[in-house]
């Protein structure tokens, strides 16, 4: 999750928020197309001749569902916070220090990611044991994040010199104006 996140901000610095925020809802959109023909798959013809394959199956399957969901409502809630933040340090900065608004954008949204998926899973027996284990995935995300920020930055620059445009912010497609003032 720390590339999807480090990925919505180079298309937020690049296209814009907007188109940032499209992709995530075209991403959710399809994991959703494909969780919703799984169980097709599952009950496929093959599965038909061995019926000791379908309950296993059924099992995979419903437990596969329930991790979708609760990836599905954490990654919309975190990567919509992470590119919120992105773009409004965006302004703030006039598109200056993407690493650095990236960093912060991301471990917020990495943060919320890791608290949510857990909760949403509501796998909580042991909130101790839970704890440590959003706490580790938090870190281990946030130390893939530092990891990639730097490339993630040349490839922001990259695609903004392949695309022929200025990394100077245009405030005429600032996406909180509000367009019904004009």
């Amino acid at each position: 999750s720390p590339l999807f996140f480090l990925y919505s901000d180079i298309l937020a610095e690049v296209y814009g928020f907007k188109a940032a925020r499209r992709l995530l809802y075209i991403s959710l959109a399809l994991t959703g197309i494909i969780m919703a023909l799984l169980p097709h798959f599952i009950n496929a013809e093959a599965f038909a001749e061995r019926p000791y394959l379908t309950s296993g199956s059924q099992f995979v399957y419903h437990g596969a569902m329930r991790i979708f969901i609760a990836y599905f409502f954490a990654l919309l809630i975190s990567d919509y916070t992470n590119l919120y933040f992105f773009s409004k340090q965006k302004l703030f900065f006039r598109s200056k220090t993407f690493w650095l608004r990236s960093l912060q954008s991301s471990i917020i949204g990495l943060a919320l990611y890791s608290v949510l998926t857990p909760l949403f899973l509501n796998y909580v027996h042991d909130p101790l044991q839970e704890a440590k284990i959003m706490l580790l995935s938090f870190l281990c995300k946030v130390i893939g994040l530092l990891i990639f920020a730097y490339p993630g930055q040349i490839l922001g620059l990259f695609l903004q010199k392949i695309e022929e445009m200025s990394p100077a912010i245009n405030y005429i497609d600032n996406p909180f104006k509000d367009d019904s003032k004009n």
